[in-house]
């Protein structure tokens, strides 16, 4: 079995961390690293494989939006990639043992970042606008990573704890910890359902349409994302409208009915279960900044 070492890699001068943007081939060997890797599908969905020391191993699906962790020594491998690319931080294992004590209150620490974490099938799923976040914090990694100032040890150590935090905090998330397949069923119905979060939405229609009973459907869809169909569609509404209340000038109402919503009150109910604040409240904070 092959073994990955950080030192493999071109990182920076004396930093021991480094960001890699890679095309994963549709099977990959079985494999281990000398580091921290945490993965974000930013394209393309296949079949990622989990392999303890005693010959088990755990598959899952992974698509576009999810994240996932490897530590050091833990084996892995890829099958069934169809037009996977994904980012990859990897971070050297001592420097991540020295950090980690910062870490150890984020939400989902254990099933991911824990030196000692069970062995299972840990999967977070991050919505379009999620991931948009999550990737402009990849990006200021990068360049935080590539700057000569003395300060760069500091703004690659904030970056990546922000980052984190992003990631691995907050219960809003999709989280995946069962088997499962992608079918193209599926993976179609995840990207219709992302690209228009507003249009009108029926579990019944969709497993008809993909020839599915309803249970079924519901499992599977379950299965790829971490949550319901009904509570997926939800939470994209919601981070839509968000945006609409941070960047425009549409009355609570107008939002509510261009995110499918049946009323303002409806919104402003689900809105602060979310988020913790009324649309209003949010966008009278937003705009003080």
């Amino acid at each position: 079995m092959y073994c990955y070492s950080i030192n493999n890699f071109d990182c920076p001068d004396g930093l021991p961390i480094c960001v890699r943007d890679t095309h994963q081939d549709p099977v990959s060997l079985l494999h281990r690293h000398d580091y921290l890797e945490i993965a974000l599908v930013r394209l393309g969905h296949g079949i990622h494989t989990l392999h303890n020391d005693d010959g088990g191993k755990l598959e899952s699906s992974i698509i576009k939006g999810d994240v996932f962790t490897i530590l050091s020594g833990e084996a892995h491998s890829y099958r069934r990639c169809r037009d996977f690319r994904v980012y990859n931080i990897c971070i050297a294992w001592s420097y991540w043992e020295r950090i980690a004590a910062k870490l150890e209150f984020l939400e989902y620490y254990k099933s991911f970042l824990a030196s000692r974490r069970d062995f299972g099938i840990n999967l977070l799923h991050l919505t379009p606008a999620a991931f948009v976040l999550v990737e402009e914090l990849v990006q200021k990694l990068r360049l935080a990573l590539m700057s000569t100032r003395p300060s760069r040890f500091l703004a690659v150590e904030l970056t990546l704890l922000e980052l984190l935090y992003s990631i691995f905090d907050g219960s809003v998330k999709g989280v995946k910890r069962h088997p499962g397949q992608v079918e193209k069923s599926i993976f179609e119905a995840v990207a219709k359902m992302e690209e228009h979060p507003e249009k009108p939405f029926s579990i019944g229609e969709a497993a008809k349409f993909y020839g599915m009973s309803v249970s079924s459907y519901a499992h599977k869809f379950k299965a790829a994302v971490g949550v319901s169909p009904t509570e997926y569609c939800i939470l994209l509404r919601l981070e839509n409208a968000r945006m609409q209340l941070a960047s425009g000038d549409m009355s609570i109402m107008e939002i509510a009915i261009a995110n499918g919503f049946c009323d303002g009150n409806y919104l402003a109910r689900l809105f602060r279960q979310r988020y913790g604040m009324t649309p209003l409240e949010y966008r009278k904070i937003f705009r003080s900044h």
